[in-house]
């Protein structure tokens, strides 16, 4: 089959997910579609299969309070779902489908280890083909007796190459990403420094394209706004003054859970329960 990039691009900022898989992807129509609840530790979740293929199965997984499940908790539903299925992704998303999480294992040496992404309604969806791509490939790893997936894989491979705009935006970020990393201060090894100049990165693209979509105060130019007040503040507050408030004080906490004069600081920033601005060790 051939795959059309801007079709699964505008499923997947449609969170349209089975279409995607389906559709876009080739994916088979669930066998048993009908929606298991799931009991854990006093909460209620339901999971349901939206597509798969040969023993690979996709669920999405809601909860009874309509938000996504914190980190500990995912990890926990991951392994209650790991006890009846062999191989699968989990996409946790919230009742009103603007937020989502992908979890998937991957297999690195002998040992398995789960990854995930975070999207929000609103992202341009040609920015996580990328992420799309490492899912397949991760499946194919751990699935190697699957044709149809290592064939869909590989299409996607492909035509992913064949783009002359994600080619120059992985090229620049890669290049932007290794600048970083040398300046980090404070990480000695320097797989440690790659890595947090990577999640840093990833933030800000993310942060980036809400502000343009007009979620942070209104202001399309967010980002550039709180620059240039921090620099009126003094030398090198942005990262301190800003960002880790903007991160860990605004993304990752509710309004009522807020330091009050972060809150101040920050101004209207949404919730976003999602994982992607938790602490990074």
């Amino acid at each position: 089959m051939t795959l059309n990039l801007p079709q699964i691009c505008a499923q997947l900022q449609n969170f349209q997910f089975a279409d995607l898989l389906i559709q876009g992807l080739g994916w088979s129509r669930p066998s048993r579609p009908k929606a298991v609840t799931l009991e854990l530790k006093g909460e209620t979740y339901q999971y349901q299969v939206i597509a798969q293929l040969a023993g690979l199965m996709v669920l999405e997984v809601v909860a009874a309070n309509r938000q996504i499940p914190q980190p500990e908790r995912r990890v926990q539903i991951q392994q209650a779902i790991a006890a009846l299925i062999p191989h699968f992704v989990l996409i946790f998303v919230d009742r009103q489908r603007t937020q989502s999480c992908w979890y998937w294992m991957q297999q690195a040496g002998t040992k398995p280890w789960l990854r995930s992404f975070t999207y929000v309604r609103g992202q341009p969806g040609d920015l996580f083909l990328g992420k799309i791509r490492d899912l397949l490939g991760d499946l194919v790893a751990i699935a190697p007796a699957t044709p149809q997936l290592l064939e869909i894989s590989q299409q996607f491979e492909q035509q992913m190459d064949i783009q002359p705009v994600a080619q120059k935006f992985f090229k620049e970020f890669n290049s932007k990403l290794v600048e970083l990393a040398s300046l980090i201060q404070g990480i000695d090894r320097e797989t440690d420094r790659a890595w947090y100049a990577s999640v840093l990165l990833n933030r800000l693209i993310f942060v980036y394209f809400l502000q343009r979509q007009g979620l942070i105060e209104g202001d399309r130019d967010y980002l550039q706004s709180q620059l240039a007040l921090s620099q009126q503040q003094g030398t090198d507050q942005f990262y301190q003054g800003c960002l880790q408030l903007l991160f860990f004080e605004g993304f990752a906490k509710p309004i009522s859970d807020r330091d009050p004069q972060a809150q101040a600081r920050l101004g209207q920033v949404p919730y976003l329960d999602g994982g992607l601005f938790l602490r990074h060790r």
